[in-house]
């Protein structure tokens, strides 16, 4: 398909300080292609709402015309490289020079599938910015209600260092191979620009890989710990049982090199630390004696934990924000469908119908309460996010959303018990959501149904609250997911602490406190 030009109209978006949440709402979107906000998808308001909420670069185009909308942090990617804003406009218009590439990709994800690009290359636009960023993207489908694709969500990850430092070890790898076989003062040579290199350089001698060489920054992976001559299994005895010990065996016997990338490598950084998951790109290359045997390996490797966690971070956080909002949603779902089957007997059972309707108007405070919580975490991430503090009745609060969640867990019973605790101070709508998230949680934890107790009491200079269900127990990695980016984050702001306390099989209580 050809590329379009920007629909008339249409400018765009300058970079002035504003935040792309404030830039989306400003936009005259009458004249645009998808139209008015008001007439998008639930589906399309809900993807873009997980966006803007998170840290994450994320990108999404709607419609046959890919028009684009994008969060604060991949706008920061456009700025560094000179890019003008894009919002409200096709992506063949914003990035005319990547159209061969993204136009069977787009199509492919718009048929359904979901496709991973690493190493993206993203340069500068001007002469006046001399960026060149590297992005790995993976592209899904966003599906409305009936299951029609109506756009294309992108996750962004940024791997520019990542792939300088593998330009870096290929180098070094190049030099290595006409350096392992000089003669002594270029041997010394080696080792001097070993020590002095930026990238992490060990040397194994013989059979038992005995630490032979190791530079400074290799030694920073392992702060404090005894390396050089000692054999790899001794100096690193956690790694006894690792694959890599095979490898490197085999790298003797054959002379051949051996490249990984992303590579888990259990170790402790210390003598007596904890051990860790850490994650590597890694080169072990062949010494050759004079005759051309192997008699040790080099290695060269760089640290990539961090930007594994940013990756994993950046799925794990969409999983769950995506699960916080499909449960309301599903619950009006129902409420609905339950209302057409019912209207043919509207005069016989008008206020059975009435309840429906009022639950049905729950869950769409509860769905707009989310996204609003989550558009105001964006602005935390940012440093951004206002409270509006005032005094209000705690106890009034907890009674007025147990009420109104009780009819939606007709088997749990939700009792509540208040020990002179009456006006706090803060945020009331924010601490409402908490309240409501660890209400749904205790119940989604308890499938049996039973007593789910809300207590609150004074705790010394805070006002503690306490949610416990009498189900299963939240296993530790599911609690953090109940936490993650949401509730901790407005209790802190608060200036008060968010906890749990456990028992696997038998019942789990989520604690908060806030300043009285």
């Amino acid at each position: 398909m050809p590329i379009e030009e920007p629909y008339a109209g249409d400018r765009p978006f300058p970079w002035d300080g504003r935040s792309i949440e404030q830039a989306i709402n400003d936009l005259n979107w009458d004249v645009n292609p998808i139209g008015a906000p008001a007439g998008w998808p639930l589906e399309l308001k809900a993807t873009l709402s997980n966006l803007l909420a998170s840290p994450f670069p994320m990108h999404l185009c709607v419609g046959e015309q890919h028009i684009q909308l994008y969060n604060d942090a991949f706008s920061e990617l456009l700025r560094r490289t000179g890019r003008a804003q894009a919002l409200g406009i096709s992506v063949f218009a914003s990035f005319p020079e990547h159209w061969e590439l993204m136009d069977p990709v787009l199509a492919k994800v718009r048929s359904g599938a979901s496709v991973k690009l690493t190493e993206q290359r993203l340069s500068s636009a001007d002469d006046d910015h001399q960026a060149e960023l590297y992005l790995d993207l993976y592209l899904s489908p966003v599906a409305d209600q009936s299951g029609k694709v109506i756009g294309v969500l992108t996750n962004v990850v940024e791997t520019t260092r990542a792939v300088q430092d593998h330009k870096l070890l290929e180098e070094l790898r190049a030099e290595l191979q006409v350096l392992t076989h000089a003669n002594n003062l270029q041997r010394e040579m080696l080792i001097e620009f070993l020590m002095n290199s930026p990238t992490s350089v060990c040397i194994l001698g013989g059979e038992q890989l005995i630490f032979e060489f190791v530079n400074p920054v290799y030694q920073a992976l392992f702060p404090g710990r005894e390396l050089l001559g000692k054999g790899l299994v001794e100096a690193l005895p956690e790694l006894a049982a690792d694959p890599i010990i095979e490898i490197l065996a085999q790298v003797m016997r054959t002379g051949k090199a051996f490249h990984a990338t992303d590579r888990l490598v259990p170790s402790a950084r210390t003598t007596r630390g904890e051990i860790e998951d850490r994650y590597f790109d890694f080169s072990y290359q062949p010494r050759l004696d004079e005759y051309g045997r192997p008699n040790g390996v080099l290695v060269y490797s760089i640290e990539v934990t961090e930007r594994r966690k940013r990756e994993l971070g950046a799925r794990e956080y969409l999983q769950l924000v995506t699960g916080e909002i499909q449960r309301p949603l599903s619950s009006l779902r129902d409420e609905i469908r339950y209302f057409g089957k019912r209207s043919s007997v509207l005069g016989e059972d008008e206020q059975s119908l009435g309840r429906v309707l009022d639950r049905a108007e729950q869950h769409m405070c509860q769905i707009s309460q989310m996204i609003n919580t989550y558009l105001n975490l964006s602005s935390l991430n940012s440093g951004k996010l206002e409270l509006t503090i005032s005094l209000f009745d705690l106890e009034k609060l907890i009674t007025e959303v147990v009420e109104e969640m009780q009819p939606g867990s007709p088997l749990h019973t939700l009792s509540f018990v208040c020990t002179g605790i009456k006006n706090v101070r803060g945020d009331r709508s924010r601490i409402e959501y908490v309240l409501r998230n660890l209400l749904a949680s205790a119940i989604k934890y308890s499938p049996g149904g039973g007593e789910i107790l809300i207590e609150c009491a004074m705790a010394g200079a805070f006002v503690e609250v306490m949610v416990m269900d009498n189900g299963l127990g939240v296993r530790a990695q599911e609690l953090e997911q109940v936490f993650q980016y949401l509730n901790h984050e407005v209790i802190s702001s608060h200036g008060g602490k968010i906890w749990t306390e456990r028992a696997i099989g038998a019942s789990s209580s989520f604690h908060f406190s806030l300043p009285h």
